[in-house]
Parts: structure tokens; sequence; C-alpha cells
């Protein structure tokens, strides 16, 4: 059983990509990312929410989210801005890994 603080936190993954889903769409194309910095420094913002969101979740219950290591090594490349994250990665995450992640929060916050 979650107790409320883990509550909170799945809800805050939530409620990041309902951000990323309301400013992109639900689908979305590279070039649409490409073309817009604005747009992708939003979703950047988004993205280190969810990853520092799951680094905790990670951290108090290690079996809670299952695909979310990417998701967390995006969002600490955006976090740094070392250089080593692309558009390519994050546009990846986005198509791949949050969709899965959007699905396993839900489930969670379902079984309370």
């Amino acid at each position: 059983m979650m107790n409320d603080y883990e509550k909170k936190l799945l809800t805050e993954v939530q409620l990041a990509i309902h951000e990323i889903e309301a400013v992109l769409g639900t689908t979305f194309s590279f070039t649409e990312m490409e073309d817009n910095t604005l747009l992708v420094q939003a979703v950047g913002e988004e993205l280190k929410i969810i990853g520092a969101v799951v680094s905790e979740l990670n951290r108090m219950n290690s079996s809670f989210l299952r695909m979310n290591q990417r998701v967390v090594e995006v969002a600490r490349g955006i976090e740094t801005d070392d250089g080593r994250i692309t558009l390519d990665d994050i546009t990846w995450v986005l198509q791949n890994d949050l969709p899965l992640l959007k699905e396993e929060v839900q489930q969670l916050l379902m079984q309370e």
C-alpha cells in the first residue's frame, strides 16, 4: 500500500506528463521540436521534474516504476546541460518511454 507522499509524487509525474501532452499533443514530430527552442525548453523542464520525482520514488521503493531509467538519464543530462543529451534522445523518451511511464503511473494510482 502506498503512503500519501508516494501518491503525491506519482501525481506530480502524472501532471508533468499531462503538461508535456498539453504542449505537444499526444503525437508530435521531431521536426516540430527541432524548429522551436521554447518548446524544447518547456518539455525539458517537465522531463527534469519527472526525472527528479522518479528518482525520489526509486530511492523510497525500487520496485515502484519499471520503465524509468532512460527518463531519469535524459532528465539528468538536461539538468546538467553537459551536451550529451540530444534532441534525438528527448524525442525517443517522449515517443517510447513516456507513454509507458504514463500507463504505469495511472495503474499505480488506480490501485489505491
